[in-house]
């Protein structure tokens, strides 16, 4: 940048107004472009500040801010200053290069005009008000380069005088205060604005917590609003005004105060800084302790638990705060496998009934359930709520079993919330000889599909178990292969586990589910023990039918033939992506999702030749597992001829000649309904 930095504004006794975008280009520089010469020379780029001219004349005018339009002007003819009242313009850069100059000034300008060629000069607009730019210029010529500057124009408009009284805040003391405590609000009024500020007037509406004891003459107090008359602030003047309070007693929390001033005779954005900054003063004081909870939980088993033993867990949840807890919410997970929680009845809660979740794990998986307790309740200063959970040993673990419970709250706060949000109870399951079998696959499939069922075998005792023996009746024979045998050394120990695959493939035979079970047994030294799980397979029997229509069924060349294409999903799963085409025609439609007994429509037209036709059209899909299934059928439409004249009348096919007649007769028999009628051909084919 070559051009001097922006001045700070100089308080004026004449202030510049910004005229509008709207109203500059439509009053001024419409005008001007109207009084432009033809298109010789051309504007040239815009300024430093990104302001693109526009050419104007102003006829060589000793005036040429008031042939623009504006009130006032200044001109200068090189390098300097000019001033008029306040307002000063240097001017740098004049003609360095040619064509080219810097300007700044004190107070803003509206318009720079830079004289110079044949078309009279470049207007650089500043409907905002600038007060410095750089690279303003002459017109550049039709031959290239700019003319050389003549002078420069400065241009703006009167503004009338305005007050801008603010008032600024402080207290003392600030921060914390006792009750009883004064406080005292010192408050700065100044004019900072041109003219004199008429009737002034302060309000101070107090907060809660204090009451008003003193104030500066000139201010009263009626209800806690604190008015005080401060008559007329010259310009750059400013009254100091304090108002005194006391901290009611028993008040604890914040203090927040502000001022407002005004002036009668302000207007305008003046009125947006009337408002005074904040202070805040703080009372301390001793408030209710916040909610605290505590949990704790026992368990009524007494020794060694054995499968199908159940028992009692108790908990107990304690607020120790002095203030209401609110949102209370528990969940207790029971230990992985071990136990089922006994229902009916729901646990409650508070009066509120808890819900029971249970996992169903897909094989190798551990299932699990808890107790979650999610509707909100309260639980008061000191009190305290319980609930009890009946569970039973399902025999699949043994050993240690802990079980925990955590309790949050809505209101506790985090400093509040720690390990007494969180208890255990720890019982002992007896560890005898236990095998456990899980049975998996896949949940669907279609007749003729080759599936693999997945078993694992887990010792869940505490005994080594040996003749690990599998059977399922649906495997293939000689299909069941062991994946994993854990450590391989053929023991199943205890906590191993084991993975077994077979084979089998789906029949009719089987029906729908398939359904079967499998067993398996371990020997100890003590016997045999043996656990069975079942497995379901559903079967898809996917299947689409196509009805084909055409309308109308018959007509002369040239008539206009609609297909319609019924497909309706006559299987038993949904069927996905169907295509619908038409051997004729082509593509015709496409269908995303077609639900089981649904029918959806698709549409094709073709115009009629002069020979009968016939058309086949194929829909076919897939179900969730890929099996693709179609169906065809086919249309005929028939030729007739078209209406003839004649003076005796008659049909199309006959006019006045019975000979004729007789013709159509024995043609027609020929052709028979062959040519009549609409035919099918359809098939379902699953891959």
């Amino acid at each position: 940048m070559r051009g001097a930095e922006r001045p700070a504004g100089a308080r004026r006794a004449v202030l510049l107004t910004l005229i509008a975008v709207t109203a500059l280009a439509v009053s001024q520089f419409g005008a001007l472009m109207a009084l432009a010469r033809p298109p010789v020379d051309v504007p040239g780029p815009p300024s430093k500040d990104g302001v693109q001219p526009v050419l104007a004349d102003t006829r060589s005018s000793s005036d040429d801010c008031g042939f623009l339009g504006f009130a006032h002007g200044v001109t200068i003819s090189g390098n300097g200053q000019v001033s008029s009242g306040e307002l000063t313009v240097t001017v740098t850069g004049y003609n360095a290069p040619i064509g080219f100059a810097d300007w700044s000034s004190t107070l803003p300008i509206l318009a720079v005009y830079v004289k110079a060629g044949p078309s009279g000069g470049n207007l650089f607009s500043y409907p905002a008000g600038e007060t410095v730019d750089q690279d303003v210029h002459t017109p550049r010529k039709a031959t290239g380069g700019f003319y050389s500057v003549s002078h420069l124009a400065f241009c703006w408009n009167d503004e009338p005088l305005e007050p801008d009284v603010t008032v600024a805040k402080a207290n003392d003391p600030g921060g914390a205060v006792s009750s009883g405590d004064p406080i005292t609000y010192t408050m700065t009024v100044t004019n900072g604005g041109d003219a004199s500020a008429t009737s002034v007037a302060l309000t101070d509406d107090l907060a809660a917590g204090v009451t008003f004891q003193d104030a500066t003459a000139g201010c009263s107090e009626t209800a806690g609003l604190v008015t005080c008359a401060l008559g007329d602030i010259d310009v750059g003047a400013s009254l100091d005004i304090d108002i005194t309070v006391t901290v009611d007693e028993g008040f604890c929390g914040a203090i927040v105060n502000t001022a407002d001033v005004s002036a009668s005779n302000e207007s305008g954005p003046a009125l947006a800084n009337n408002a005074s900054n904040t202070v805040t003063n703080t009372v301390e004081c001793q408030a209710p302790t916040p909610p605290d909870l505590q949990v704790s939980k026992s368990s009524d088993a007494v020794g060694i638990l054995n499968e199908g033993d159940d028992f009692l867990y108790t908990i107990t949840v304690t607020n120790v705060g002095e203030q209401t807890a609110t949102g209370v919410r528990l969940v207790d997970v029971l230990p992985a496998a071990a136990l089922n929680v006994g229902v009916p009845p729901l646990p409650t809660f508070v009066g509120e009934a808890c819900s029971v979740t249970s996992s169903i794990p897909e094989p190798g998986g551990v299932p699990y359930a808890e107790v979650r307790c999610d509707e909100p309740v309260s639980i008061g200063p000191g009190g305290s709520e319980s609930l009890t959970v009946k569970v039973f040993v399902t025999g699949d673990v043994c050993g240690e079993i802990t079980n925990v419970v955590d309790v949050t709250g809505a209101n506790e706060p985090a400093a509040n919330v720690g390990p007494d949000n969180h208890a255990e109870a720890t019982d002992q399951i007896a560890c005898v000889p236990r095998i456990k079998l899980q049975k998996g696959g896949p949940d669907r499939a279609h007749v003729g599909d080759a599936i693999t069922y997945v078993f694992i075998v887990t010792n869940t005792g505490g005994v080594d178990l040996s003749n690990i023996n599998l059977s399922d009746p649906a495997c293939e024979a000689g299909s069941i292969v062991t994946v994993d045998d854990g450590n391989g050394n053929g023991v199943l120990e205890a906590g191993e586990e084991w993975t077994l695959t077979c084979e089998h493939t789906i029949t009719a035979a089987d029906g729908d589910p398939v359904h079967n079970e499998a067993s398996v047994s371990g020997d100890h030294q003590g016997g045999t023990v043996s656990d069975s799980a079942a497995h379901d397979v559903a079967v898809l029997h996917p299947r689409i039918d196509l009805e084909k229509t055409a309308t109308p069924t018959a007509g002369s060349a040239g008539t206009l033939i609609t297909y319609t294409y019924a497909v309706t999903n006559t299987g038993d799963t949904p069927l996905f992506h169907i295509s619908v085409d038409d051997d004729m025609v082509g593509h015709v439609g496409d269908i995303a999702t077609l639900p089981v007994g649904g029918t959806v429509e698709r549409t094709s037209q073709i115009t009629l030749g002069s020979s009968p036709i016939t058309n086949i059209g194929t829909a076919g899909g897939s179900d969730a597992l890929g099996g693709f299934v179609s169906d065809e059928a086919s249309a005929t439409v028939t030729v007739v001829a078209g209406e003839g004249g004649g003076a005796g009348g008659g049909s199309p096919f006959t006019g006045s000649d019975s000979g004729v007649l007789g013709a159509w007769v024995v043609v027609l028999a020929a052709v028979g309904s062959a040519v009549l009628g609409t035919t099918r051909r359809r098939s379902n084919i699953r891959v």
